[in-house]
């Protein structure tokens, strides 16, 4: 897809090879259509979409450099001598994939709502989350240059500033639509559900970054202090775990009782994906990544709640019991993930021993 993006460009500009011997174009050269261009600009965007994903959530280099993502104008027309494009600064910016303000967000949706109004606002989310992704490889990478100071507050800050408009705008409505879940249209809850996974994901590989800057004071010092006294690690990664158990809770179909069986989620789906909403997602090791990380974090939690809190005077249980059941809503996705990854399973499996253990 790169090598084509790159050939797309040279012919778009006139570079393509199609010239003579004295770099005049010969009879043959190739034409593209507008809808060639608008094709070409979708398959690249999806290679840069999922180059980003893949890189943040195994901690590789990226293949697609910033300089090769330019964002093109309807009309392509080059930036004016001086004028910056979106990576000049090495970094993707922000408002080319959040046309809006930051702090103060237009219009906020809310459900219910329209079918149109939903999907125009899950298909908005997307590139969001790519944002963030992108923004979670940019801290990793230049922590792993041994980058510190001001360097890295300038991405944490950045980064952060995505994280709070999407809690404030797209966050919001998809909790919403997970409170609501039944009432949601079929298709929009496959959309929805695995780009929130995903969100969830990416933050919490945020939290274990930032967590890893302040504990080796890599930051400056009195935003290290800040973020420590707020625990914003802590509350990131606490946010995102139980949001994700809320997904598995809904996107799967629920337990067998007094012999029941449970109908499709999704009779309208492919028998193969149509038993729970999650088996949707097509990128199923990004779920695997999700539901696995927040279990081990709840059942962590649940195993300190045991040996510490029976200890402690006004010890409520409560807290351990929520912390097993979230984690054993997540341990049920992945069984349910198991049905198309060996993976899965035994994540899952794994997982289910050491929440027995817990509970007994």
């Amino acid at each position: 897809m790169h090598a084509l993006k790159y050939r797309y460009d040279s012919v778009r500009r006139g570079l393509d090879s199609s010239t003579n011997g004295h770099g005049k174009k010969t009879a043959n050269t190739v034409s593209i259509s507008s809808e060639d261009k608008s094709t070409i600009g979708l398959l690249y965007w999806l290679a840069v979409m999922f180059d980003t994903v893949s890189s943040s959530m195994n901690e590789r280099p990226l293949v697609v450099a910033d300089e090769e993502c330019q964002h093109s104008s309807p009309q392509e027309e080059p930036p004016a001598a001086g004028e910056q494009d979106e990576t000049s600064s090495g970094r993707w910016k922000i408002d080319v994939f959040i046309q809006d303000d930051l702090e103060a967000p237009g219009e906020l949706l809310h459900w219910p709502c329209s079918y149109e109004a939903a999907a125009e606002a899950v298909t908005k989310s997307a590139p969001v989350k790519v944002l963030l992704f992108r923004h979670v490889s940019y801290l990793q990478n230049i922590l792993r240059k041994g980058g510190r100071g001001q360097k890295v507050e300038e991405i944490i800050r950045s980064t952060t500033s995505v994280y709070r408009y999407w809690n404030m705008t797209y966050g919001s409505f998809f909790r919403e639509l997970v409170q609501n879940f039944d009432a949601v249209p079929p298709r929009i809850q496959s959309w929805f559900v695995c780009i929130s996974a995903h969100w969830h994901l990416a933050a919490l590989m945020l939290a274990d970054l930032v967590e890893f800057v302040d504990g080796n004071n890599l930051g400056t010092g009195t935003v290290v202090r800040s973020r420590v006294n707020s625990k914003m690690a802590s509350r990131i990664r606490e946010s995102s775990v139980r949001e994700l158990s809320d997904l598995a809770s809904v996107a799967t179909p629920p337990n067998e009782e007094s012999g029941n069986i449970p109908g499709p989620q999704l009779p309208d789906f492919h028998h193969a994906v149509n038993e729970g909403t999650i088996l949707t997602e097509p990128w199923t090791m990004i779920l695997i990544r999700a539901f696995s990380k927040a279990s081990v974090i709840l059942l962590g939690e649940a195993d300190e709640s045991l040996r510490y809190g029976r200890a402690t005077l006004g010890h409520n249980n409560e807290e351990f019991r929520e912390s097993l059941e979230r984690a054993e809503e997540c341990i049920k996705g992945l069984w349910l993930l198991g049905k198309k990854s060996d993976m899965a399973r035994k994540i899952a499996e794994v997982l289910s021993v050491a929440s027995d253990g817990l509970r007994r």
